[in-house]
């Protein structure tokens, strides 16, 4: 199991470096860490890029790695999402090996979602099996400031 997380470890680490190299490139990472409830718990850690930005909308697109315990014992999720915000409200989805989620929510000025999804399984029998309404929470942490609406406060 620990050379599972070493691989999805390893292949994070090796795009954000690869993005970061690009010099020329307006891609730059975004780091998140969120938690789920529903049937299980999950700590989530990833890396997102806004690939479409103006100045009311954002595509964040990424993946990661989902930690769940099941039974006394950890599995380690890959998984890829899509979200498209306007720094109020976002919808998406997430799939990992496990299952696909649409997922619709409050977006808190793109730093923090806190959303509602459905999981819906791929295969009933492996475990751990996640289906059902979850709750979730992610923090986004950029140093791109693009990332972030900004307040236009005045009358």
């Amino acid at each position: 199991m620990l050379s599972k997380l070493s691989i999805v470890l390893g292949v994070c680490l090796m795009t954000v470096v690869g993005w970061g190299q690009r010099s020329n490139s307006d891609y730059k990472p975004i780091f998140n860490v969120g938690y789920n409830q529903g049937t299980h718990s999950m700590i989530q850690l990833g890396v997102e890029y806004d690939v479409l930005s103006s100045d009311e909308k954002w595509l964040f697109v990424g993946g990661g790695v989902l930690a769940t315990p099941y039974h006394k014992e950890w599995h380690w999720l890959p998984y890829v999402d899509i979200t498209k915000s306007n720094g109020l409200l976002f919808y998406g989805a997430k799939t990992s090996t496990k299952y696909v989620q649409p997922q619709v929510g409050i977006s808190l000025l793109n730093l923090m979602d806190i959303g509602l999804g459905y999981g819906i399984p791929f295969n009933e029998d492996r475990i751990p099996v996640i289906k059902g309404f979850n709750l979730n929470i992610k923090i986004r942490l950029s140093g791109n400031d693009s990332v972030y609406p900004k307040l236009k406060m005045g009358f």
